[in-house]
């Protein structure tokens, strides 16, 4: 006898029944509920089954309880609808769905920690990047280095080339000095020998000396201003070595203004003879002395202290020079008082520079100078200067060339 009332079912719990609630034989469910088994079917389709000789598998295989069926369909849906067909709160947190064939919910797949290395790290790059960087930091770095000592020697480069500049431009402020010196000792003794008309005396022995030696004034002077330029701070030069060269090309240009003065006024003597030394001179020395500051080079710059107390030396002398062959060039031949003071403080200055000169020197230079400033002519031009103090302390009115002295304007000048 086949039927659908002869077919023992196991009965499942559905959802929302308590355990306690079981479903009827015949498919009904409990507490007078509908058909648990078919939806929306009858029993007549359970006799259509039958008579048709199959069955339904999904009808005699062992069911899976509704209840856990809709929840797993609803957390695999992402939510459950009520019967309102609103969404379930409780779906939102329900747990993961259970496998086919399975009471229990899958396991949470557990989250790859997080690393804490940066996407830049090198253990992050391609292979070929790596390849680059290592390839690429040493030449970068060998790069730079390079760069560096390149860079430091074309600083020593350029440092030894302004070094070399300046002593090409010292040597000709040295020469234009000398030049000076020799210029103003003719000077003083031309505005000397010719006091009210100095014109007369441009055809003399004595103006055409003193205008050679103006000509040689003169381009040594265009020598020192060709070579001065682009000694400027920009350039790298020392703020006090461009002070002091400015200084001295600045008063250069007061050489055209004393030869007028002294060609056409009756100019002091003693008036030439300061604007000579202070106005030009000196700054000329000035520069020589402190030309080889900040060049790095203790032997260089001590010889350029030793040049600088050289030319202060040699300035004295020719000052003295330049006093006692203007004396003996005016028409009384008489040293004045005023001159006479002048004369021995140059005499006082020249004994304080020589001795700078001996202390910042060795005894090689001591005794080449002793050599060089000696002989009979030295000699006799310390007697004559030392009788004409005396001969001046004595009687100023006196001619320094009476009594056969021996002293004359030509062979002063020569001999010093």
């Amino acid at each position: 006898m086949r039927g659908a009332n002869v077919v023992r079912r196991r009965s499942a719990t559905n959802l929302g029944e308590s355990n306690g609630d079981t479903g009827s034989v015949n498919g009904e469910q409990a507490n007078g509920g509908g058909s648990g088994l078919l939806a929306d079917g009858s029993a007549g389709d359970s006799g259509a089954a039958e008579a048709n000789g199959t069955w339904d598998v999904a009808a005699t295989a062992p069911q899976v309880a509704v209840g856990q069926t809709a929840a797993a369909q609803g957390v695999q849906g992402g939510a459950l609808t009520t019967d309102e067909g609103h969404r379930s709160p409780r779906a939102q947190a329900a747990p993961p769905a259970a496998p086919p064939g399975t009471g229990r919910p899958s396991p949470a797949r557990p989250r790859r920690p997080a690393t804490s290395s940066s996407r830049f790290a090198l253990t992050n790059w391609r292979v070929r990047w790596r390849l680059v960087a290592v390839i690429a930091v040493p030449t970068l770095t060998a790069a730079i280095l390079g760069s560096l000592q390149i860079y430091g020697d074309v600083s020593n480069w350029n440092a030894a080339g302004r070094v070399q500049h300046l002593a090409q431009l010292n040597s000709a402020v040295v020469k234009l000095s000398q030049a000076l010196e020799d210029e103003r000792d003719l000077s003083a003794g031309y505005a000397a020998a010719y006091p009210t008309a100095r014109t007369a005396g441009r055809g003399s022995a004595l103006g055409g000396e003193l205008a050679t030696v103006q000509a040689t004034t003169t381009t040594d002077a265009s020598t020192v201003t060709s070579l001065a330029n682009g000694v400027t701070t920009g350039a790298g030069y020392l703020p006090g070595t461009v002070q002091d060269l400015n200084t001295l090309t600045d008063s250069l240009q007061d050489i055209k203004i004393i030869r007028s003065e002294l060609a056409v006024s009756p100019t002091p003597v003693s008036k030439i003879i300061q604007v000579y030394t202070e106005s030009i001179i000196d700054p000329a020395n000035t520069f020589s002395a402190s030309v080889g500051a900040g060049a790095n080079d203790a032997s260089l710059e001590g010889n350029v202290i030793t040049l600088g107390a050289l030319l202060r030396t040699e300035n004295d002398m020719s000052q003295q020079r330049a006093i006692l062959f203007a004396a003996l060039s005016s028409p009384t031949a008489t040293l004045a008082p005023n001159a006479l003071l002048t004369l021995t403080q140059a005499f006082e200055l020249q004994t304080a520079d020589q001795a700078d000169f001996t202390g910042s020197t060795n005894t090689a230079e001591q005794q080449n100078f002793q050599n060089t400033v000696s002989g009979p002519r030295v000699d006799l031009a310390l007697y004559q200067e030392d009788l004409a103090e005396s001969m001046s302390s004595a009687d100023a009115t006196l001619p320094l060339t009476a009594h056969n002295s021996g002293l004359t304007a030509g062979g002063w000048y020569t001999n010093m």
